[in-house]
């Protein structure tokens, strides 16, 4: 983690934290801070990261990721990443980075082939800026 935040520290204009949820096939699910975060960007994020699990869950089964779904005038945004493990979701960064982190966490602890990869990433590249 502090790879990635040292790795994007200029893009990440300032922000030393993430939320980080994940939740497995069975729906068991754990959230954690990971890094630094006051608590009233805290509490946003946690709600923001339980929307984007929610809406990923109750949408389309096809979908990879929240960016086809996401709105950022109703305040939905991208940042879910869904496969048939386990579903993770990242909030505090803004929705690219918050992939990004996503899919490097999923990549190194190996719940995600080349073949999922691709696809998340060719669903991220399409639809990063919808809803903008």
């Amino acid at each position: 983690m502090a790879d990635f935040f040292e790795k994007n520290k200029d893009d990440l204009k300032g922000k030393e934290g993430v939320y980080f949820f994940a939740q497995n096939s069975y729906g068991n699910g754990v959230g954690i801070l990971l890094g630094k975060m006051d608590n009233e960007d805290l509490a946003i994020a946690m709600n923001l990261a339980i929307e984007k699990l929610t809406r990923v869950m109750l949408g389309d089964p096809f979908n990879a990721t929240s960016f086809p779904t996401q709105n950022y005038s109703e305040k939905k945004y991208g940042g879910c990443i869904v496969n048939s493990l386990i579903k993770v979701t990242s909030s505090g960064l803004s929705p690219e980075y918050e992939h990004m982190f996503g899919v490097e966490v999923l990549r190194n602890r190996g719940f995600l082939g080349d073949a999922e990869y691709h696809n998340i990433q060719k669903e991220f590249e399409t639809y990063k800026n919808h809803g903008k």
